[in-house]
Formats: C-alpha cells, structure tokens, sequence
C-alpha cells in the first residue's frame, strides 16, 4: 500500500521547490520568473527535469534545511522560500510528468524528492534565444506557481499555499 501512495499523486497535493533568491521574483507582481523553471537534463532518465518536494508528506523544517544546505551566497543563491503548484494545475498543461524520484544520495537525504519531466523536446542553439513556444509553455507553467516567501523563518506549513 505504501509503494503505491508514494509513487501516485494525489490531484491536491501541494509540489513546492525551492526559491533561492528574490531574484527569482518579479518585483512589479510577485510572480516566479523564468529563471525559477530551468529544467536541467539528466541523462540517467534522458528527460528535462524541474527537482521538486512533495510538501504533504514533508515538514517545513525540512524544507528550509534542505534550502539553507543547497545556498551558495558567492552567486546570490540564499534561502527566500518556497514556490508552490499542484499535480492538477501543472497536468492542465500538455507535455509535464510527475515521476516521484526520492535521492538517497543528498545531504540531507531527500525521501520525497519528485522532479516534473518536461516532456517537449527542445534543445536552443547555444547562443540563441528559446522559441517564441518554448516561451508561452514556461509562461504557462509559471501562471500555475504561487510564490510564499520564507526568509524570515516565519511561514507555517498551513500558510504554504498553491493558487
């Protein structure tokens, strides 16, 4: 029984990943920049993949230290908060997979790890901008976060909300 819920998702649940600087944020609407979605490859699964949390079956504890371990001041990546969707809000959209991928590996462990594999193909000349496509997707996906800020240390799990 557990195998099953761990590797389903539940249509509400709450996916956050962590938002490492308000640099990340537009400051005119409190909206997520692009910049917070760069799916890195990995050519273990040879997919495009967006690392996420599954929050529900996560403290918020956990969370901040996982942030605060992965912080890299020298290039402005310090601990700001927690971007936040839903299984529901991201499957409206074509060509996004949720795959639960816990890493063993980290420090510290990371059991509820997921990553949201980007489906569509594309790979940009180097040195080319992303098509106009590629653009409204990311834009698509990005309407589907909710930014709740956290650098203070101040956020409850209840307040950790998605739109």
């Amino acid at each position: 029984m557990a195998k099953i819920f761990l590797t389903s998702f539940h249509d509400d649940e709450r996916i956050v990943r962590i938002i490492y600087s308000e640099n990340n944020i537009n400051p005119r609407n409190k909206t997520l920049k692009n910049n917070f979605f760069s799916f890195r490859f990995n050519s273990d699964t040879n997919k495009n993949e967006l690392s996420c949390l599954r929050f529900e079956l996560e403290t918020i504890d956990f969370c901040r230290k996982f942030g605060k371990t992965n912080e890299n001041p020298a290039f402005n990546r310090n601990y700001y908060g927690l971007g936040c969707t839903s299984p529901k809000l991201v499957k409206q959209l074509p060509d996004y997979v949720f795959k639960f991928s816990p890493s063993l590996d980290t420090i510290p462990p990371n059991f509820f790890h997921c990553d949201i594999y980007d489906e569509y193909s594309y790979e940009p000349e180097i040195g080319q901008a992303k098509s106009a496509q590629t653009n409204f997707r990311i834009d698509a996906l990005k309407a589907r976060w909710k930014v709740n800020t956290d650098s203070e240390f101040q956020l409850t799990k209840s307040e950790v909300s998605t739109l």
